[in-house]
């Protein structure tokens, strides 16, 4: 509420004494007040916070909020500190020791100190805490998000659109009528001194579409630094928390734009989604892209022809796969080393091949995987290759996307995949003997084939059928791509050369 919609005041006949500026009230002397008559603090469950931006060139000062009249009963003083000059203005923040409900009348009084020493914006009393701080530092993580911590996203300073059809909308706790190329900022946010927030989570409502719509975090203006990007799924209407990690610890305080765009970077001129509040965190692990972590293949930061096919974001997938397209994973933490990559893809025809690269495009070949006929576009098998030995630390990978048996057109469709570490010591060799290997890590059993092992002196019934302590060793499914067309399979011995994948 701006300072300046006060109904009466003090000293009403004084020119000297409380001025109304633009939005601001200024000249406050100590003995003065302000009075907003039928103020609605809510009747449900009220209002136990209270905040208000003020600026202080000088010493501050304090402001008690009364109730009824200027000598009613105190229901919390706001401790006004200098903000560095007379237009700086920064909130301030308190909890109320008890809520407030009902309708009231408000009086906002200015009991002492020196005379003029501070100017008041804007204020609002709410459910939820006001700290433009947005975490509760927590040591440890822990998810889902506790609700304290949560900044209320309707608390926004300025937005894209304030006059047009694709003004932001507040709709009690909530932010509504996000349009393609909108954004809100936040005036001043606090990310707390070094090493600062690496972490954002933010609790956003859609329909059931799939994807619904990106969310850019941006710093100092709609186009300034990109710090993390938040892709918001369909939700079936329900408020539900999405998370990603910053591309950079930050730090002290900013002007932080939320800049939302649609599916695909499209304007359908439709709602994209809803959001409600958020909160970050510090020193929070990036485990989102670490390895043995199954990552959406949606989750791409960058693609190679943005806003238009190909790599089209088909719910967790990326579909429309032309040679030589390509998509971008920053951030990926190897740790102390990986060397296996599963993927899932899906192709009705030839398919191609998967090039996964590091740094560029043109980078380092890391290892390649030939993705070959499954059935349809949506029957996802997986798929396995071992990676160049070596590959530790933080990196950015590329897929490139290759038409290796000349296919032509859309190659084939990409859902999830997994860094992971497979190097598992081959059993020993021995003649006369059984080998039984383990299962392979990363990849699934066989959906065609399974089968049983176990001695015969061992089984724990006096007839096989009845025993349960078989062991189940893998059994492979191996597809040829010599073979007649390049999808047949088998598993004669005859048949071995040119088999190009397992699992």
């Amino acid at each position: 509420m701006a300072g300046s919609s006060f109904a009466d005041e003090s000293h009403a006949g004084n020119d000297s004494i409380i001025k109304k500026a633009d939005h601001r009230i200024e000249n406050i002397r100590a003995g003065s007040w302000v009075k907003y008559p039928g103020f609605d603090f809510g009747e449900s469950t009220g209002c136990n916070y209270a905040w208000v931006e003020a600026a202080s060139a000088r010493s501050g000062g304090t402001v008690e909020m009364r109730l009824e009249s200027p000598t009613g009963p105190v229901i919390g003083t706001w401790s006004i500190a200098p903000t560095g000059s007379e237009t700086t203005y920064k909130p301030f923040g308190l909890k109320l020791p008890s809520p407030v409900k009902g309708v009231k009348d408000l009086y906002l009084v200015f009991p002492g100190g020196a005379d003029d020493s501070f100017s008041l914006s804007r204020f609002r009393f709410q459910r939820y805490a006001p700290d433009y701080r947005s975490p509760v530092v927590h040591p440890a993580w822990q998810y889902p998000v506790a609700e304290q911590g949560l900044f209320p996203a309707i608390r926004f300073s300025r937005e894209s659109h304030p006059d047009s059809s694709k003004t932001i909308e507040v709709d009690d706790e909530k932010i509504e009528n996000i349009k393609h190329g909108s954004w809100v900022a936040y005036t001043n946010f606090d990310f707390g001194a070094e090493p600062g927030f690496n972490f954002f989570c933010v609790y956003a409502a859609a329909d059931d579409t799939d994807p619904a719509g990106t969310i850019q975090l941006r710093l100092g203006s709609e186009t300034g630094e990109l710090i993390g990007t938040v892709r918001i799924a369909g939700t079936d209407d329900v408020m539900k928390p999405f998370t990603t990690s910053f591309s950079r610890p930050v730090s002290g305080a900013h002007d932080l734009y939320l800049c939302f765009s649609g599916p695909d970077g499209r304007s359908s001129g439709d709602d994209l989604f809803e959001i409600e509040h958020f909160r970050m965190a510090a020193g929070v692990p990036n485990v989102s892209k670490s390895v043995q972590r199954t990552l959406a293949a949606s989750s791409f930061d960058a693609e190679s022809h943005p806003g238009s096919a190909p790599v089209v974001v088909n719910g967790d997938a990326i579909t429309e796969l032309t040679h030589d397209s390509w998509s971008r994973y920053d951030g990926i933490d190897f740790g102390s080393g990986s060397d296996l990559l599963s993927i899932e893809a899906a192709t009705p025809g030839k398919g191609g091949t998967l090039e996964v690269r590091a740094g560029a495009k043109d980078g380092p070949l890391l290892g390649a995987i030939d993705i070959t006929h499954t059935g349809s576009w949506t029957l996802y098998r997986p798929y396995t290759t071992r990676l160049k030995p070596g590959l530790a630390g933080v990196k950015t990978v590329f897929f490139r996307f290759t038409d290796a048996f000349g296919q032509g057109g859309n190659l084939y469709n990409v859902k999830n995949f997994t860094f992971g570490k497979a190097v598992q010591p081959r059993p020993p060799v021995t003649r006369n003997r059984l080998s039984v290997y383990p299962p392979v890590p990363g990849l699934d059993p066989s959906p065609y084939y399974t089968f049983a092992v176990q001695k015969v002196a061992a089984l724990n019934a006096p007839k096989k059928q009845d025993a349960t302590n078989w062991l189940q060793p893998f059994a492979f499914f191996t597809e040829c791509k010599t073979k007649g067309e390049p999808f047949s399979h088998g598993y004669y011995s005859s048949y071995i050369g040119g088999w190009s994948q397992t699992s």
